[in-house]
Protein backbone atom coordinates (compact mmCIF):
# COMPACT_ATOMS: atom_id res chain seq x y z
CA UNK A 1 0.00 0.00 0.00
CA UNK A 2 1.44 3.26 -1.03
CA UNK A 3 1.60 5.77 2.11
CA UNK A 4 3.25 9.16 0.65
CA UNK A 5 4.63 9.80 -2.29
CA UNK A 6 7.89 12.50 -1.02
CA UNK A 7 10.55 14.42 -1.89
CA UNK A 8 13.55 13.45 0.37
CA UNK A 9 14.32 16.26 3.04
CA UNK A 10 18.18 17.74 3.27
CA UNK A 11 18.30 16.50 7.13
CA UNK A 12 17.23 12.93 6.47
CA UNK A 13 20.20 11.56 5.82
CA UNK A 14 21.99 13.18 9.00
CA UNK A 15 19.28 11.90 11.22
CA UNK A 16 17.38 9.33 9.51
CA UNK A 17 14.16 10.83 9.78
CA UNK A 18 11.83 10.95 6.72
CA UNK A 19 8.95 13.78 7.04
CA UNK A 20 5.24 11.81 6.86
CA UNK A 21 1.95 13.31 7.46
CA UNK A 22 -0.10 12.71 10.24
CA UNK A 23 -2.72 10.44 8.44
CA UNK A 24 0.49 8.08 7.83
CA UNK A 25 1.64 8.89 11.34
CA UNK A 26 -1.67 7.59 12.72
CA UNK A 27 -1.67 4.85 9.89
CA UNK A 28 1.62 3.62 11.25
CA UNK A 29 0.91 3.99 15.21
CA UNK A 30 -1.46 0.60 14.13
CA UNK A 31 1.83 -1.37 13.68
CA UNK A 32 3.13 -3.26 16.76
CA UNK A 33 6.82 -2.80 14.93
CA UNK A 34 8.04 -1.35 12.16
CA UNK A 35 11.09 -2.40 9.98
CA UNK A 36 12.30 0.00 6.82
CA UNK A 37 14.28 -0.81 3.41
CA UNK A 38 16.06 1.34 1.12
CA UNK A 39 17.66 -0.87 -1.68
CA UNK A 40 19.00 -3.25 0.26
CA UNK A 41 19.72 -2.14 3.91
CA UNK A 42 17.37 -3.02 6.15
CA UNK A 43 16.58 -1.45 9.62
CA UNK A 44 14.20 -0.85 12.59
CA UNK A 45 12.33 1.78 12.59
CA UNK A 46 10.42 4.50 14.91
CA UNK A 47 7.77 6.61 14.97
CA UNK A 48 8.53 10.33 16.27
CA UNK A 49 6.43 13.70 16.76
CA UNK A 50 8.28 17.30 17.18
CA UNK A 51 7.14 20.23 18.09
CA UNK A 52 8.48 23.27 15.90
CA UNK A 53 7.49 26.59 15.77
CA UNK A 54 9.17 26.86 11.95
CA UNK A 55 7.96 29.81 9.12
CA UNK A 56 5.82 26.81 7.91
CA UNK A 57 3.50 27.63 10.80
CA UNK A 58 3.43 31.02 10.71
CA UNK A 59 5.41 31.14 14.59
CA UNK A 60 2.16 28.98 15.90
CA UNK A 61 3.02 26.23 17.68
CA UNK A 62 2.67 22.81 15.38
CA UNK A 63 4.14 19.37 15.26
CA UNK A 64 5.66 17.54 12.45
CA UNK A 65 5.65 13.74 12.12
CA UNK A 66 8.69 11.09 11.03
CA UNK A 67 9.76 8.06 10.81
CA UNK A 68 13.06 7.26 11.41
CA UNK A 69 15.47 4.56 10.41
CA UNK A 70 18.99 3.89 9.73
CA UNK A 71 17.85 2.79 6.52
CA UNK A 72 16.51 6.41 5.77
CA UNK A 73 20.17 7.69 5.90
CA UNK A 74 20.85 6.41 2.43
CA UNK A 75 18.12 8.38 0.62
CA UNK A 76 20.01 11.38 -1.32
CA UNK A 77 18.04 14.97 -0.61
CA UNK A 78 15.59 16.27 -3.29
CA UNK A 79 14.94 12.78 -4.69
CA UNK A 80 11.19 12.11 -4.87
CA UNK A 81 10.69 8.78 -3.24
CA UNK A 82 7.49 6.63 -2.26
CA UNK A 83 6.73 5.36 1.12
CA UNK A 84 5.05 1.86 0.55
CA UNK A 85 3.84 -0.44 3.70
CA UNK A 86 4.55 -3.86 2.01
CA UNK A 87 3.25 -6.15 4.60
CA UNK A 88 2.17 -5.53 8.32
CA UNK A 89 5.07 -3.69 9.51
CA UNK A 90 7.26 -3.41 6.64
CA UNK A 91 8.22 -0.21 4.88
CA UNK A 92 10.25 0.80 1.74
CA UNK A 93 11.12 3.66 0.17
CA UNK A 94 11.37 3.52 -3.32
CA UNK A 95 13.96 5.65 -4.87
CA UNK A 96 14.29 7.61 -7.48
CA UNK A 97 10.79 7.86 -8.42
CA UNK A 98 9.27 9.56 -11.64
CA UNK A 99 6.51 10.44 -9.49
CA UNK A 100 6.20 13.55 -8.07
CA UNK A 101 4.89 14.80 -4.30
Amino acid sequence: MILEIRDVGRKTPGDGRLEITEATFRRLSMEQELRATVDDVKASALLERMPCTCRAGEGKAHAHWFVRSDAFRHLVPGETCVLELTSPGRLTAARPHPLAP
